[in-house]
């Protein structure tokens, strides 16, 4: 009952396509199609349903292989909730289709459901919901530091997706929303050009994240990050958290007398976090 459409509500093309999602067809009588609530409009909830039976049933792999990434806790969190390209591509067009006409109405909820969202990556489309299938940058620049690692996950903005984005209202939200839920989590794994990212980016929230009372939650999240985490990369390799640099503006310490100030050599961040954005948080 929940996802049975009639084979006489679609064309043959488009049956193919909703087939190939896992879509059930039956032929229904008068009598039992209104029985068991058999209509076109209930396609949006049907597909939804399917996609949901087939996700918890082929439970996704841990990591993500076709990144190519070292450290698979980079994706710690992160689910394959995938359909490929041209699949999607189809199923989205049908859909619009749909809505167009409005022959089914139109549910962001469920929209938001389906994997029709294409992502960077040029491979996969996923669901909005759960979050924890998609990633959207707070902007282009974000983004394409993301690509590398992260494109199979991220949201795509431009073309026929695009516009769908648009017409659900989606933008790409906060940048504290994405420090805080996505890159915080992440960022003592990141490379050097994403940490020094992250770190401009939190100094642009001025000082917000620093008050000592009335701090919210994803603001909190960030400053944590920003302290305890070994997000300060060296060319060898190594990693440190910020508190335990000496700054290299500071005279004192290019004077010789580092070990009687700080006890033994200082160690001065590497260039690419001297400019004044990152140096102005550290």
């Amino acid at each position: 009952k929940k996802h049975g459409l009639a084979v006489e509500d679609f064309r043959e093309a488009d049956r193919e396509c909703l087939e190939r999602c896992g879509a059930l067809f039956v032929r229904p009588g008068k009598h039992l199609r209104k029985a068991l609530g058999i209509e076109r409009s209930s396609t949006l909830m049907a597909l939804q349903a399917v996609f949901a039976q087939r996700w918890q049933q082929e439970p996704p792999p841990e990591g993500d292989a076709t990144e190519g990434a070292a450290n698979s806790r980079l994706y710690r969190g992160l689910r394959h909730l995938r359909l490929p390209l041209e699949d999607a591509r189809s199923l989205r067009s049908f859909l619009c289709n749909l809505l167009r006409k409005n022959l089914v109405p139109k549910d962001n909820r469920l929209l938001e459901a389906l994997p029709i969202f294409e992502t960077v990556g040029g491979r996969f489309a996923v669901p909005l919901v759960p979050s924890s299938a998609r990633i959207v940058a707070p902007n282009v620049e974000w983004e394409e530091l993301l690509r590398p690692l992260f494109g199979n996950f991220l949201i795509s903005f431009e073309g026929d997706a695009g516009d769908l984005l648009a017409e659900l209202h989606r933008d790409r939200g906060s940048p504290a929303s994405f420090l805080a839920e996505f890159a915080s989590p992440r960022v003592g794994l990141f490379d050097r050009d994403l940490c020094v990212k992250f770190l401009e980016a939190v100094a642009g929230l001025g000082s917000a994240p620093w008050k000592k009372q009335g701090v919210p939650k994803d603001l909190q999240i960030i400053a944590e990050a920003c302290t305890s985490a070994p997000l300060v990369v060296f060319p060898c390799g190594e990693r440190c958290r910020c508190s335990e640099l000496a700054d290299p503006g500071d005279a004192t310490l290019h004077s010789g007398r580092a070990s009687e100030v700080l006890g033994g050599a200082a160690i001065f961040p590497p260039e690419e976090y001297r400019g004044p954005l990152v140096l102005s948080l550290m």
